[in-house]
């Protein structure tokens, strides 16, 4: 038995002994390297003859790759030659793994010249594998040539999947007879980029294709999670039957994200019809059930819920933004839109309001919940200082104006302002004096909004009223005329005011805000303060320091907090009692510094506030130190955990920013870097769109037209009482922009400082040439209808300025001598001889 157990174990060597030796000649055979004709017993090749070669190889020579070369695969590697892209990638892949980064490079540069289609960057791109090619772009020795290498395969990769051509070659063959051209249609199309979604998106429109819908749906869905977003755009397509065929997609898909848009069509659409029957299968696909009534108004209910929250559980990029398709009917397909997610929330709320009030029409509360939606979106969407769009305009306008300013009212109380600005620019086109009188004599609530702290709402109401154009007195006509006037007060600039017991450091905090963009003014006490804030409408926002006195940092930001004018004013609260505040200051500023100190702290709270907010422990830490109950006695081997208080108590300005959305608590910047760094915040508080200069100037003129429209006409207007606020409207005048308005205002004002404001401006040889022409015909004007309310030196001064201007233009001359001849002819009015 032993001896057959040797038998077999010898004949097993043999069989090994000639398996090595077969896989010895066919590595021979590959490399064609003669291994056993060795002259030197030790290893060492023999001395090649000189001009003797291998037979298909090239001459050894010094300037042969071959010569040196010790690897036999790099030396088949360059015998091969390899010359075509993807031998020629396949031979890079094989010198990285070698750690041949010298030959990877010359290859990758040889790559280079060949320019390579956008298919064959594709083929590579799948061979290589995008591991292997971020591995390439990162390897040092293969830099710069590795980076160049992989962004030109990934460029040609993506244009080779966005290729419109070839996506539409692939659509035409899902329409194929052969069912193996068909099949490998729906696979190539499964790995296209978005673009093949939008395609096949519209060809499930295309009449032309109606023999293979079938085939485009399974394409589509076969796509997987990349063919979401741009098929529930084309849910706002209006032929049903297309409609019905994108949700069918869209159930395959199990996109529970379209659940609320399509709840609504298993209740109010016959399941008989193509909508009706397409959104009764999604549904079942994809919450597993046909939901009653009751259960689509409650989830209904519940997603409005989560939109208004911003809740859209989608990605976001850095800047808070998502990509909205939305379906354009000229087009006839999706257009990608990047927004901020807050509008897009506001988008999806008023869809799913839509559908709500769909499921009941006669509910009260659905229908104001849905034309609030719809104003907000269309505000924001467009711009809050746009007009509303026209079919929001004519839905809206199809109410009441008693409705409208019920929903006005309601917008107001909820906070939603864009939407309370859209109903009042409604109620100003439909709405009519009866709507500012009241029984009890008081001002009504249409009047009562013009306290309302948003500048947009106060200024759409008081822009509503001018609309309506009352002719009699009502309560609180003079809340209409304070309003106009401070939003005439803008001078249309940037401004920003910091206040400060020490006048030298507000000094040094205007210059640095003059340095960033901002004029800055200046303020010493809490009073001045209030008082410059409550006159300027440009304030951007307000720096003040913690120090502030008369009255001190609490009732200063109460009462510009519990006034309209400044109510949405963001306030920065410089911090003083905090040692140290430069190195802390200089820490937090860098945005590079992360990790903690040697006691566990982190060295730049403000970047992992995040972290620290969603650690449990981080919390309770928070909130013992805030109680005065943290233990600071820690064990030897315990480190203390990090919070964003660190080791410092919370200052005065952090305990109002904790109460006040719109109240930050700033560092003291000490260079304009700083200022700039610190002032962002402020900068970006702006619900959805910051109020411009374009605006602002805007604001000015409509209120300035409004001003000169009942001073022309003070029989009628006369309840108004405008002349108390001269002071804004002689200041406009001087403000270019808003001169030629302001110049009608003040020909009808009877008054010598209206008077004299005009005869200065057109006296100024710095002025607008245009506007001191129009000033000196107001002047004029005024002189005739009002007489010379001048003082006898300044007419003196007026002969005195024509005289030393004798020598000057023609055009400065006409115009100072046109001002004389309004004086003297007003002096000297002709007699009825005409002598």
């Amino acid at each position: 038995m032993f001896n057959k157990l040797k038998r077999r174990q010898g004949s097993s060597h043999r069989h090994i002994l000639g398996v090595s030796l077969l896989v010895l000649a066919i590595i021979s055979g590959i490399f064609p390297v003669n291994i056993l004709a060795q002259n030197n017993p030790f290893g060492a090749p023999p001395a090649a003859q000189p001009g003797v070669t291998a037979p298909g190889q090239p001459p050894l020579n010094a300037d042969t790759p071959l010569n040196g070369e010790n690897n036999i695969i790099i030396r088949q590697l360059l015998i091969e030659d390899p010359n075509t892209p993807i031998e020629l990638a396949n031979a890079i892949r094989l010198c990285v793994q070698l750690g041949r980064t010298d030959v990877a490079r010359r290859f990758i540069e040889s790559f280079q010249t060949l320019m390579p289609s956008p298919e064959e960057c594709s083929d590579i791109q799948r061979s290589l594998n995008s591991g292997f090619l971020y591995e390439i772009a990162i390897h040092k020795r293969l830099q710069p040539e590795g980076g160049i290498f992989v962004k030109m395969i990934r460029d040609g990769a993506i244009a080779y999947l966005r290729d419109d051509t070839r996506i539409a070659k692939l659509i035409n063959e899902l329409g194929d007879e052969d069912e193996f051209v068909r099949r490998r249609a729906t696979t190539e199309l499964r790995t296209c980029d978005v673009n093949a979604a939008v395609a096949l998106g519209t060809a499930l429109g295309d009449p032309a294709r109606k023999d293979y819908y079938d085939n485009i749906k399974i394409a589509l869905a076969g796509m997987g999670n990349i063919a979401v977003e741009p098929t529930i755009g084309f849910l706002g397509v209006k032929d049903e039957q297309h409609k019905a065929r994108i949700i069918a997609v869209l159930g395959k898909l199990r996109a529970i994200r379209i659940a609320d848009r399509i709840v609504t069509f298993t209740i109010t659409e016959p399941a008989d019809s193509p909508v009706g029957a397409a959104a009764r299968q999604a549904i079942t696909e994809i919450v597993g059930v046909l939901p009653t009534k009751a259960e689509a108004v409650q989830y209904l209910k519940q997603q409005f819920g989560r939109y208004l929250k911003g809740d859209l559980m989608l990605p976001q990029d850095r800047e808070g933004r998502l990509i909205l398709w939305a379906y354009d009917a000229d087009q006839k397909t999706v257009i990608p839109e990047r927004r901020d997610a807050r509008i897009i929330s506001l988008a999806y709320a008023t869809l799913a309001s839509r559908d709500l009030y769909r499921l009941d029409l006669g509910n009260p509360e659905y229908k104001q919940l849905f034309l609030r939606s719809v104003l907000q979106s269309s505000k924001v969407l467009n711009g809050v200082n746009q007009p509303l769009a026209d079919g929001t305009k004519a839905l809206v306008s199809q109410e009441s104006a008693e409705y409208v300013l019920s929903l006005l009212e309601h917008c107001l109380e909820t906070k939603h302002y864009p939407a309370a600005v859209g109903a009042a620019e409604v109620l100003g086109d439909i709405g009519d004096e009866s709507l500012l009188y009241s029984t009890t004599g008081k001002a009504t609530r249409l009047i009562e909004a013009l306290n309302n702290p948003s500048r947009r709402v106060r200024f759409a109401i008081a822009n509503a009223i001018f609309k309506m154009d009352p002719k009699r007195p009502f309560p609180g006509s003079s809340y209409v005329t304070t309003a106009a006037a401070y939003f005439v007060q803008t001078g249309g600039t940037r401004k920003a005011v910091a206040a400060d017991i020490k006048s030298d450091r507000g000094l040094k905090w205007a210059g640095l805000l003059s340095q960033i963009g901002l004029i800055g003014d200046r303020a010493i006490s809490g009073d001045n303060l209030i008082n410059l804030a409550q006159k300027n409408p440009d304030y951007e926002f307000i720096l003040l320091s913690e120090a502030i006195q008369n009255p001190g940092l609490n009732d200063t930001v109460y009462k510009l907090r519990n006034d309209p004018r400044t109510a949405e004013i963001p306030i920065g609260i410089i911090i003083d009692n905090i040692p140290n505040l430069d190195i802390e200051f200089a820490r937090v500023v860098q945005n590079s510094v992360t990790g903690k100190d040697e006691d566990g702290f982190f060295k730049n709270p403000v970047l992992h506030r995040a972290e620290i907010a969603t650690n449990p422990a981080y919390k309770l830490r928070s909130i013992k130190h805030r109680l005065g109950t943290l233990e600071e006695q820690l064990s030897a081997d315990e480190k203390p955990l990090p919070s964003v208080e660190g080791r410092r108590e919370r200052s005065r300005a952090q305990r109002l920013a904790d109460v006040d959305p719109l109240t930050f608590a700033l560092f003291e910047p000490n260079t304009a870097d700083q200022m700039l760094f610190q002032t962002k915040i402020l900068r970006q508080t702006a619900t959805y769109q910051s109020i411009s200069v374009e605006e602002r100037v805007e604001q000015a003129r409509t209120c300035l037209d409004w001003f000169a429209k009942i001073l022309a006409n003070q029989p009628v207007y006369g309840f108004y009482n405008p002349i108390r606020h001269q002071e804004p409207m002689v200041g406009a005048l001087f403000f270019p922009r808003l001169c030629a308005p302001a110049t009608e205002v003040l020909k009808h004002l009877p008054t010598p400082e209206a008077q004299k404001a005009l005869l200065t401006i057109a006296s100024q040889n710095t002025a607008v040439l245009e506007n001191r022409k129009l000033a000196a015909a107001a002047f004029s004007q005024h002189v005739s209808s009002y007489r010379i309310l001048l003082t006898r030196d300044e007419i003196t001064e007026q002969y005195n300025l024509y005289n030393k201007s004798i020598v000057g233009a023609q055009d400065e001359l006409d115009i100072l001598g046109g001002l004389l001849d309004s004086i003297e002819d007003r002096e000297n009015p002709a007699d009825s001889s005409g002598e």
